[in-house]
């Protein structure tokens, strides 16, 4: 973790104009083409929905912007960010997680399977988390129930700053099925661009499945 020289920041001026903002956060929502990565999956055996997962924590990690924090002096750089998604739980209910990322998919799959055992043996919400990783980390959740052409997602104030990251049903177009997501960022510390490059990063790993989750065959 380190924090940044705000007043050498090539974006300083922007931050400053959206950090003082009540509602500084921006959404944005579009479709993936997930053909090849559900093809991958029926074949192989394994869930799409921790595919996506992993997609999500992996690519998250891979766009310079997403480990922005904002601080009340200023905004530090985290390292490396686990993936705090939302699971089936108790009731018809849900619970919160979070996992620590793996660039391995196999790894990552298992410690997605041991944070869903732990929380089904709680009867409380798991809203601690993880304190050593505290914000170091991106939202995820999942509607599988519907597609959805535009999402808005509760932030606890104007200063959150954790990205947060939503697909949808998968819907079917031809021959091709794709999926609606939704990212919703700080504006401070993110612009369109960011959203893109972690799109653009996604939608490739997704186009070929058996090499992204190559380690998912070797078990």
């Amino acid at each position: 973790m380190e924090m940044l020289d705000i007043e050498n920041w090539k974006r300083r001026d922007i931050y400053k104009v959206f950090r003082a903002m009540q509602f500084p956060h921006f959404s944005l929502s579009t479709e993936l083409d997930v053909t090849a990565a559900l093809k991958f999956a029926k074949e192989a055996g394994v869930s799409s929905y921790s595919m996506m997962l992993y997609l999500t924590c992996h690519c998250g990690n891979e766009v310079p912007a997403f480990h922005l924090r904002l601080r009340p002096d200023g905004v530090i750089r985290h390292g490396e960010l686990a993936i705090a998604p939302t699971t089936g739980w108790k009731y018809g209910l849900y619970n919160f997680t979070m996992i620590h990322y793996s660039p391995n998919p196999a790894e990552f799959f298992r410690r997605q399977a041991e944070q869903d055992a732990m929380v089904m043996e709680l009867e409380h919400l798991n809203l601690e988390g993880d304190r050593e990783i505290g914000d170091a980390c991106i939202f995820s959740s999942c509607v599988p129930w519907f597609p959805f052409t535009g999402l808005t997602q509760p932030a606890h104030n104007a200063e959150d700053s954790i990205p947060r990251i939503v697909w949808g049903k998968y819907v079917k177009r031809g021959r091709r099925t794709v999926m609606p997501i939704s990212l919703q960022c700080h504006h401070a510390v993110t612009d369109g661009h960011d959203v893109a490059d972690f799109l653009d990063r996604f939608q490739q790993l997704a186009n070929k499945p058996k090499e992204t989750f190559a380690s998912l065959l070797k078990q």
